[in-house]
């Protein structure tokens, strides 16, 4: 499992930013809850851009439904 995480001081720029669906596919990656929160946290530090963190926290919802109904899940905004 690739778990790469970008630097503190490479963060995402706002021309680079991720979409939800982008930071779902990412998170999917954790097979439980404890590895989805290791992963968010050490990305919340290096993103800058408001939408992207948004966009991630979305997407971290949405993966934490997905883990506890043990099923994929989709959400309409």
């Amino acid at each position: 499992m690739d778990m790469t995480f970008p630097q503190r001081n490479n963060a995402t720029r706002p021309s680079e930013s991720k979409s939800r669906l982008e930071w779902l596919i990412h998170f999917r990656k954790a097979k439980c809850e404890e590895t989805l929160s290791h992963m968010a946290e050490r990305l919340w530090d290096s993103l800058t851009c408001k939408t992207n963190r948004l966009n991630m926290w979305l997407a971290y919802g949405d993966r934490q439904d997905e883990i506890e109904q043990h099923k994929f899940t989709r959400r309409f905004h």
